[in-house]
């Protein structure tokens, strides 16, 4: 191990932004029970994505947090099998659902933590190890070993590549910038090397557009995003006024997004 303790930054900036509610199977239930299945990420983005995991038609793929499918399908359509992983029963419904509507066949579905020792017995090895803004774990130096143990050839991880918190919502929430303000593609990079494990990284940068019907309804998402107490309500609302357009009667929040692709192979 260097002279940083990256595992430990991790743990701080997952429990600093509340992402550690994340990996709760009751969570994602919740949005799984309320939300429609719209698109959260633009379908250009999706397919440079599926560029750069290039499963193969003799392959077994394993997801990792697999969501609504958004991967999950084409990659089912190109390789010769896909297993997902995800802590949802609800999430897992609605994939199984998309599955049987896609006519798909060749996808198995383990209910359980990444992080549990007896989900990732029944999973076994693979020959693509795949996740996708789905690594919301504490002791992350564990869970890419596991990622490395499960893959026989390669990993492809998509992940932010900018801090989850911007400086203006730290200082409503913590009163100051508190963060390491690294984003999560750094910490992955330098926990590999630390691993031994040399992973190519590039950023994709995409447009991405949400619309509300209110000013108010916008606080909302970012009150919930970033699970804010509601007496920051108004602090909120000062920050999220200026970045909105009207446009077609609505409130436009577009911001361009940077993802953080980290890759390596295995064999």
């Amino acid at each position: 191990m260097g002279l940083v303790d990256w595992n430990a930054v991790w743990n701080g900036e997952i429990l600093l932004s509340r992402r550690a509610r994340l990996n709760s199977g009751r969570f994602w239930d919740e949005i799984a029970e309320r939300d429609q299945g719209e698109p959260c990420l633009p379908d250009e983005l999706t397919e440079q994505h599926l560029r750069r995991i290039a499963a193969r038609a003799d392959e077994t793929v394993l997801e990792i947090g697999p969501g609504m499918g958004r991967l999950t399908v084409p990659l089912a359509r190109a390789a010769r099998a896909v297993t997902v992983v995800d802590p949802s029963a609800g999430m897992l419904r609605r994939l199984r659902v998309r599955a049987v509507e896609e006519g798909l066949t060749n996808l198995r579905m383990v209910h359980g933590a990444w992080e549990d020792a007896e989900t990732l017995d029944a999973v076994g090895p693979h020959d693509v190890v795949v996740g996708s803004y789905s690594l919301f774990m504490l002791d992350m130096r564990a869970q890419l070993e596991r990622m490395h143990r499960l893959a026989a050839d390669r990993v492809c991880l998509f992940v932010p590549a900018e801090p989850r918190m911007p400086e203006a919502v730290e200082r409503i929430l913590f009163g100051a910038v508190v963060s390491s303000r690294l984003p999560d593609h750094v910490l992955l990079f330098n926990l590999l090397h630390d691993l031994g494990i040399h992973a190519d990284v590039e950023v994709l940068t995409h447009p991405r557009e949400k619309r509300f019907g209110s000013l108010e309804e916008a606080v909302d998402e970012q009150l919930r995003f970033h699970d804010a107490p509601e007496e920051s309500r108004e602090a909120f609302a000062e920050y999220v006024e200026p970045k909105l357009q009207r446009r077609d009667g609505a409130f436009v929040l577009a911001r361009p997004v940077k993802t953080g692709v980290l890759r390596w192979r295995v064999a």
